[in-house]
């Protein structure tokens, strides 16, 4: 195409040539600027089609404003990710995504990024930059990854004991929102589920008592879709007009009105953490805040207004996202009932087995439930792509392709996971796929752990953080639900079609479904 390019324009110059001798005819001079015009046309296609011989997607030539790729990928990402993964078959391309363009790279590269230092690759400035944290707060992610290490570090291993308490205000919250009659009962499954989840998430942040207040509760699950609500909206908008356009949201100003009804709460509570400094060394921290207040190593860190922004961002990456997957486990095998029933049998064998007395490691040692959880996460992820990161530096991988510094980079997770040469029948819901693959290494690989070139939880050392403690809530969450309710779908519907927008994947809100008390259920609980 460029060789063509170049050919009009060396007939263009030798027409010039020419011309500059004697007078050119009227027929000449249209002649030229049809020429002209073909040499523009070829060459703005040419770095349409492709960037340092890199093919470019949705983006029909270099001139067209970003923000039709803007609409474009929001309304039509699927789509759009799956047909590149198609027809580039394992070669790298780049996707326009309007507010970014995005080098979407083989899995196998993976491995080697991986090593790379911080210095070099970097997730937070990529992850506040996909979720305009300059609008929504979400780029307190860039001041500290404070929260991220306490999480990993200090809540992970004390799940054991969190369990108790935890399940103990889920029950409540269960038993307080859904149906308690054995008639057939419609409901919106995603918000009594949202609530279950806050009450554990807000625990295992805040403590006893403030767990407690429902206007904490509620909060925090409201800020999570306030931000997500403005995130969508400003995604379509381009950059420049952006920090005038938020203000013109709704959603902006009670996104600021929830921060200060937040920071109400959480600033008091950092007061009396710090006053409780220094501690006996027999007594430890039991929250994630009373932790990040315990190991803040700087003025930043030790500030409670940004302690208050870390919580909340943590909040918004957990509270919908598990809702958002425990529903869609549930959907599954609504539309499956073959695996429900088995799964049910499965929970009951293990009561037997336990006499009733359910703690964490029962719920760790589900392998038909676990493998449900691994096949509707495949089919139903939380966003299309995965391992989305920045470059700070230039670097070579032993492909041969070459990052840039400032390039954006993924990997087109969720058209893999359809892929039938990796998984058969990989458009198919099989709830005991990874169990009857092989069951010792399923069994090696639990749903919460991050291996290979799964990507349920992301990849590498900035793999999501909360994975133990939102795989610890699914699992008592759905198994309370499958043991103490029956569920299918309203009259003349079926399993809903996954909601996608932008690049991220979830049930939609209003989704429906009849549910009913079971008269016979085992009672499940935890010691």
């Amino acid at each position: 195409m460029f060789q063509a390019a170049s050919s009009v324009l060396s007939t263009l110059y030798q027409i010039c040539a020419n011309g500059a001798q004697a007078p050119l005819p009227a027929g000449s001079v249209w002649a030229i600027l049809v020429l002209l015009l073909v040499a523009l046309i070829l060459l703005v296609c040419r770095y349409a089609d492709s960037y340092d011989g890199v093919p470019v997607v949705n983006r029909i030539c270099a001139l067209e404003p970003r923000v039709f790729s803007r609409i474009r990928f929001a309304f039509n990402a699927e789509q759009i990710l799956q047909d590149a993964y198609r027809k580039y078959d394992g070669k790298p391309y780049i996707i326009a995504r309007g507010d970014a363009d995005y080098l979407v790279l083989p899995s196998e590269s993976v491995t080697e990024l991986n090593r790379l230092p911080a210095s070099i690759i970097n997730s937070r400035m990529c992850h506040a930059y996909s979720m305009t944290g300059h609008l929504n707060g979400m780029n307190v992610v860039l001041k500290s990854n404070l929260h991220v290490k306490t999480l990993l570090n200090r809540i992970t291993p004390a799940l054991p004991a969190f369990l108790g308490p935890a399940s103990a205000r889920m029950q409540a919250t269960m038993q307080e929102t859904f149906p308690s009659v054995s008639s057939w009962t419609t409901i919106e499954p995603l918000d009594l589920v949202v609530g279950c989840v806050s009450r554990a998430i807000t625990l295992a942040a805040v403590g006893e008592p403030w767990c407690d207040d429902t206007e904490l509760v509620n909060l925090t699950f409201e800020h999570t879709k306030l931000v997500f609500t403005v995130m969508f909206a400003m995604r379509l908008v381009p950059a420049a007009l952006q920090p005038v356009l938020v203000w013109m949201l709704p959603h902006k100003w009670r996104l600021q009105k929830s921060l200060q009804r937040l920071e109400s709460f959480i600033v008091p509570i950092v007061q009396e953490c710090k006053a409780a400094k220094p501690r006996p060394a027999t007594e430890r921290p039991s929250t994630l805040l009373a932790w990040m207040v315990a190991e803040a190593t700087n003025d930043v860190e030790e500030d409670p207004y940004v302690l208050t922004e870390l919580l909340a961002a943590l909040a918004a990456g957990g509270t919908y996202s598990s809702a958002n997957f425990i529903v869609s486990v549930i959907l599954d095998l609504i539309a499956n009932p073959q695996f429900l029933d088995e799964i049910r049998e499965e929970i009951r064998q293990k009561h037997e087995e336990l006499q009733g007395r359910w703690d964490f490691a029962a719920f760790n040692n589900l392998p038909k439930l676990d493998s449900a959880f691994k096949e509707t996460i495949r089919l139903t992820p939380g966003s299309l792509t995965t391992y989305s990161r920045v470059m700070l530096q230039d670097y070579t991988l032993s492909t041969g392709i070459t990052l840039k510094k400032g390039q954006f980079i993924c990997v087109s997770s969720y058209a893999r996971a359809k892929d039938d040469e990796i998984y058969q029948n990989a458009g198919s819901y099989d709830a005991l796929r990874a169990y009857n693959e092989s069951q010792q290494y399923h069994a090696a690989q639990p749903f919460k752990g991050v291996y290979q070139q799964e990507f349920r939880w992301g990849a590498g050392r900035w793999a999501c953080a909360g994975r133990h403690l939102a795989s610890l809530l699914a699992k008592f969450i759905v198994v309370k639900l499958l043991d103490e309710y029956e569920f299918q779908f309203v009259p003349g519907s079926h399993r809903p079609p996954n909601s996608v927008f932008h690049e991220f994947v979830f049930v939609h809100p209003s989704t429906r479904l009849l549910t009913r008390r079971r008269e016979e259920n085992l009672g499940i609980c935890c010691w």
